[in-house]
């Protein structure tokens, strides 16, 4: 499950998903800059729950949606195992008890997990409706 109010900058993806996202996803990139700009995107394969016109129909001209977001996080743990082996699988997205959040996807030996120091969050950046394979 992806908690949308982790991010800033939800209002949109809130509209996209009013129920929330709870699909699959595929994380797409994660590049860390030390001292700088750093960027998390991930696909999505939920059907909005809000049309957007110029993106044309779901199922016909998008099948899923890539979500780009970024900022000038710190990270208080980061651990990255066969990232490119976790396929379409479950996105956790939630902040923990002490308020920071955590981005966590496991399947088999493959592990991503990312803690955000407190008061961090990545901003989505950019929506953009994709087609996916089968």
């Amino acid at each position: 499950m992806i908690d949308i109010d982790c991010f800033g900058r939800p209002d949109f993806l809130k509209t996209l998903y009013p129920h929330g996202l709870t699909a699959h996803a595929m994380i797409k990139d994660f590049k860390i800059s030390i001292d700088g700009f750093s960027e998390f995107s991930f696909f999505i394969d939920q059907e909005p729950e809000f049309v957007v016109k110029k993106w044309g129909q779901w199922g016909r001209d998008f099948k899923g949606l890539w979500i780009k977001t970024g900022n000038n996080c710190q990270f208080n743990h980061i651990e990255i195992k066969d990232l490119d082996k976790l396929g379409f699988n479950p996105l956790f997205i939630f902040k923990e008890d002490d308020g920071r959040i955590r981005i966590h996807s496991e399947r088999g030996d493959s592990r991503f997990l990312v803690d955000l120091a407190l008061n961090h969050r990545f901003i989505i950046q950019d929506i953009i409706p994709i087609l996916l394979d089968e």
